[in-house]
């Protein structure tokens, strides 16, 4: 694990893709490394509240060794900060043993999140990459802070509407209990193939709401133990879900083998 540090110099090169409230960018190394920048959206007020604000939360990630920060710059008046470059593909093709280390180590991450009173918003595959053989939650761009009488709401752009907590759209109390649900969610496409809304799509936001508003999730058979212990009680009532993933990775590993 590295300390971020402004005194190595970072060049921004090619566009990856967009991110929440920013982009990733390729940043080159003087040495010639080639790693992943999250850059801000801008360059106003705003915009450097909300990347400064990210940049303080996977910096106590980094401290803590669940992601690797690796350097912090600006870039055209816009902050950016540095993780190393990552792939998409996990480094085998077993369902179920991607599913237990996405749970395992998703799920430290957002343990530490979430004793630091953040809820990330955003747990979905698309935000999960791997590390080596690691996997490793990243784009932090629509954390919110969690106070004692706050709930996580839905300002500004959302995730992936099939891995967003039924609360979110019925105005019921929501809190970082919504990352629970994104987790069993995400862990239900890893494991299975499939959503747990089968037919619903991204390409019609509307319809994706409505499905999400009306419909109960569908959990296949046949999962494994420990797999079906951990997404059925993430994917369960906001007053029966989990609440506490530290007890989650507790039931599951009394049903089978957690890596």
């Amino acid at each position: 694990m590295s300390s971020p540090s402004r005194r190595r110099q970072w060049r921004i090169g090619r566009d990856l893709g967009p991110a929440n409230h920013g982009r990733f960018c390729e940043a080159i190394s003087r040495t010639g490394t080639v790693a992943v920048a999250k850059m801000a959206d801008a360059s106003g007020e705003a915009a450097h509240s909300r990347i400064t604000n990210e940049i303080e939360v996977v910096a106590s990630l980094n401290e803590r060794g669940l992601l690797d920060v690796i350097g912090v710059g600006e870039h055209r008046a816009a902050l950016f900060y540095v993780t190393p470059m990552m792939t998409s593909t996990p480094p085998h093709a077993d369902r179920d043993e991607i599913a237990r280390s996405v749970l395992h180590h998703v799920g430290a991450t957002l343990m530490a999140l979430h004793d630091m009173d953040v809820a990330h918003r955003d747990v979905r595959p698309h935000n999960i990459v791997w590390q080596s053989d690691m996997p490793r939650l990243v784009d932090y761009g629509l954390t919110q802070m969690l106070g004692p009488d706050s709930r996580t709401s839905g300002v500004g752009p959302l995730g992936s509407v099939a891995f967003m907590a039924p609360e979110l759209l019925t105005g019921m109390p929501s809190d970082h209990r919504v990352d629970i649900w994104a987790l069993g969610a995400t862990l239900h496409v890893i494991a299975t193939g499939r959503g747990i809304y089968p037919g619903m799509s991204d390409d019609d936001v509307t319809s994706a709401i409505a499905t999400l508003a009306t419909s109960q999730p569908e959990i296949a058979d046949g999962l494994a133990p420990d797999l079906g212990t951990a997404i059925r009680w993430c994917l369960d009532e906001p007053g029966r879900r989990c609440r506490d993933i530290a007890n989650l990775l507790q039931a599951t590993a009394k049903t089978g083998a957690i890596r």
